[in-house]
């Protein structure tokens, strides 16, 4: 994914083909900060799967961790936040969000593999329960902080786009617990964690989305004011709601 990201980024850069991006790469590196970033993403992304493959060792752990960290600086520098301020706080709040939100999705897609062939123990889902309720705890908090910065104000919630994906976003994570309890009922405890990596996904659909759209600060009407000034006066622009 992070090599076809790379190749598109690199084409459009070029105005060619995808052959035209794919040869133009070692040019490019160092010259475009987007494609600068993506092939640092792509390198990490390689070092993250080469790392899990093979025998398991303190050095392979501590790879595996170093490379999902930088993943997630690179991805918070490419996004919203890079260019909003304070810059430090909501890169930060990025990082964390990123990752928490990776420990539990990746755990959930983990323990419900496991649970195919084999009975996981007691302890081991309640390690997982907590862990994920950190994670959530985390992903909410940064979360809000975000967006907080990102909508600019509350209206934008509902007036924008970005707000309405965001609302969205909001709702699957808010509810999960409320849907795993119903799946419970009805369903096996598989079956519902099953249910819950589904809204996990889409929680990642709608977090693709956000990420390509313009913050609700920046595409919110707000009224439009101006003076023209003319040799005999001038002339008061004053718009309001500024909508077409």
């Amino acid at each position: 994914g992070a090599g076809l990201v790379l190749v598109g980024r690199a084409a459009e850069t070029v105005g060619g083909g995808p052959w035209s991006g794919l040869t133009a790469l070692p040019d490019l590196f160092g010259v475009t900060r987007a494609t600068t970033l993506d092939s640092v993403r792509l390198a990490l992304s390689v070092v993250l799967a080469a790392a899990r493959v093979g025998q398991r060792s303190q050095v392979r752990k501590w790879l595996v961790a170093c490379a999902a960290v930088g993943l997630a600086f690179v991805t918070a520098v490419s996004g919203h936040a890079w260019v909003t301020s304070p810059r430090a706080v909501l890169v930060g709040a990025d990082i964390v969000h990123l990752l928490a939100v990776s420990a539990w999705l990746g755990s959930l897609v983990a323990l419900v593999w496991v649970l195919r062939k084999d009975v996981v123990a007691a302890s081991t889902g309640r390690t997982f329960s907590l862990m994920a309720a950190w994670s959530l705890a985390a992903v909410g908090a940064s979360g809000v902080l975000s967006s907080w910065f990102q909508l600019g104000e509350v209206s934008t919630l509902w007036q924008t786009g970005y707000g309405r994906l965001l609302a969205g976003k909001v709702a699957v994570l808010a509810n999960r617990r409320t849907i795993q309890r119903l799946a419970e009922q009805a369903l096996s405890a598989t079956r519902a964690m099953r249910l819950e990596v589904a809204g996990g996904v889409c929680v990642l659909i709608l977090t693709s989305f956000l990420v390509a759209t313009v913050p609700g600060r920046e595409s919110a009407s707000r009224p439009f004011a101006t003076t023209v000034a003319l040799e005999q006066g001038a002339v008061i622009v004053d718009v309001s709601p500024a909508r077409a």
